[in-house]
């Protein structure tokens, strides 16, 4: 239960440094430095969780940040005050590796229905406790952002984060982490679809290398051992 309190605490920490970062730095370099959640999670995962990676696995996930890097390198957008926006995503990477980190422990005994609820219940009531310290309103926003932060609660949150707890009781938290590093690939398509943002050469090149390494930390866990590995 304390755990899973842990990590709706981190979850919250998450999401106001994430979302404040990428209001000071560009979009790209948020993404980017928040996806260096998996550095810290396959450290951690093998200090605390004795989840070995395999050098095909660190491979794959310095090729991971590496095309995180290209991608946030052809993005020439700029924020207001880049040095703290880029503290705040970084800070945002260690609460999120501590979200994960810590789900992977409560998964092993506690339901996915269950461990959402908590986490997110627990989410919700620190976000809440902030924005009332703050002063910060909490209506008057619009109809546009009240249906988007809807479509991010449903699809992004109990669609997205939930599938993750869901797999974190059957695959290693540092191959969960690295595959959340497929993020910048996703978004650029999307951009491409409905803002009409063509990436660039960097860009491209940056998501073909995440996924090769999306791929490698999936081959590097082996597919008679990963079930095996995932119930030790």
């Amino acid at each position: 239960m304390l755990l899973c309190v842990g990590s709706g605490a981190c979850l919250a920490v998450h999401f106001t440094t994430y979302f404040a970062s990428i209001y000071l730095t560009s979009i790209a370099a948020s993404t980017v430095l928040v996806n260096t959640e998996v550095f810290y999670v396959s450290l951690l995962g093998l200090v605390i969780l004795g989840q070995r990676v395999r050098p095909l696995g660190w491979l794959g996930i310095a090729l991971t940040f590496a095309g995180s890097c290209l991608i946030a390198f052809a993005d020439a957008g700029s924020g207001s005050n880049i040095l703290l926006g880029d503290g705040l995503a970084l800070l945002g990477a260690l609460a999120a590796s501590g979200y994960t980190l810590q789900g992977s422990l409560c998964r092993r005994t506690v339901s996915a229905t269950v461990y959402a609820v908590l986490v997110y219940g627990t989410a919700f009531l620190c976000l809440l406790a902030f924005l009332l310290l703050r002063g910060t309103p909490l209506g008057g926003y619009g109809a546009v952002n009240g249906l988007t932060a809807f479509g991010m609660a449903l699809f992004c949150t109990l669609l997205g984060h939930s599938v993750l707890a869901w797999t974190l009781k059957f695959l290693p938290a540092s191959f969960v982490s690295a595959v959340k590093s497929l993020e910048p690939v996703f978004a650029s398509l999307l951009g491409l679809a409905i803002f009409g943002e063509v990436p660039g050469v960097f860009a491209l090149l940056g998501g073909l290398v995440v996924v090769g390494g999306v791929l490698l930390c999936s081959l590097s866990m082996g597919m008679p051992e990963k079930a095996a590995a995932s119930r030790n």
